[in-house]
């Protein structure tokens, strides 16, 4: 699937935003700088209590807005084992949040979506 431009990303930023899921994704990413902003879909999974295929579901719809993309398949190429921020888009990245925090949620609500299974390690 084709990256959209910025301003279709603009355009759809209601969409983009509106959903916790999708925003708690990001916002995991974005604070795994450690990993190179890259995670595995079974600790997006784990992190956000989430059935790992509707994680499937918003990574793609992330990855068509360019915001996303797959680092590391499997060995057969087709499972997605670790995603990160698409880092050609890092002001695009920022501005998406951002909208979401002024607009949808608050920082704090999206902190608690993403540690539902988090454990003191």
């Amino acid at each position: 699937m084709q990256v959209l431009e910025e301003r279709a990303v603009l355009a759809d930023l209601d969409f983009i935003c509106s959903n916790l899921t999708r925003i708690s994704i990001l916002y995991l990413l974005m604070r795994s700088k450690h990993t190179n902003y890259c995670m595995s879909l079974k600790e997006i999974s784990y992190r956000l209590g989430k059935h790992p295929r509707i994680v499937i579901y918003h990574l793609e719809k992330l990855k068509e807005y360019g915001l996303v993309e797959v680092v590391k398949n499997s060995r057969n190429g087709k499972r997605r084992r670790i995603w990160g921020l698409n880092l050609n888009r890092t002001d695009l990245i920022r501005e998406v949040f951002l909208y979401a925090t002024r607009n949808f949620f608050t920082q704090a609500r999206i902190e608690r979506a993403c540690s539902v299974n988090r454990k003191v390690r």
